[in-house]
């Protein structure tokens, strides 16, 4: 289940709940250590891969010790650069829009060759 309340921005994934501007400390005290993965740090930024599903990867991009963006794209090759798969993703969110807490957006990455749903907050 992944649902995103467009009225607050809080983004529910399976069993987890995550707010915008969630500290970096309580969200990691909803994983395990296997599930939490650093994936780049530097002074301001912190992102963590979350393995929580079979289905999705779910990035978390810290700033400054609070949650600014979370990126979700498939784990399934062929689904990577799909925009069905993305649209279905954005349209089940609400749409790509801009809201009082931030927006919602689709990204490409070429480079890396996948497409991703962006959730960022103000």
């Amino acid at each position: 289940m992944m649902n995103l309340d467009i009225n607050n921005g809080e983004f529910y994934f399976e069993k987890y709940k995550f707010l915008p501007k969630e500290k970096f400390e309580e969200v990691k005290n909803k994983f395990v250590h296997n599930e939490f993965q650093l994936q780049l740090k530097n002074n301001q930024w912190e992102i963590y891969r979350l393995d929580i599903s079979e289905k999705y990867i779910i990035r978390i991009f810290f700033l400054n010790e609070f949650i600014n963006l979370i990126e979700i794209y498939p784990k399934n090759v062929e689904e990577k650069m799909m925009p069905s798969s993305i649209n279905n993703i954005i349209e089940r969110m609400g749409g790509e829009k801009k809201y009082p807490w931030g927006k919602i957006e689709s990204n490409i990455d070429r480079k890396a060759g996948y497409m991703s749903v962006v959730i960022r907050y103000n």
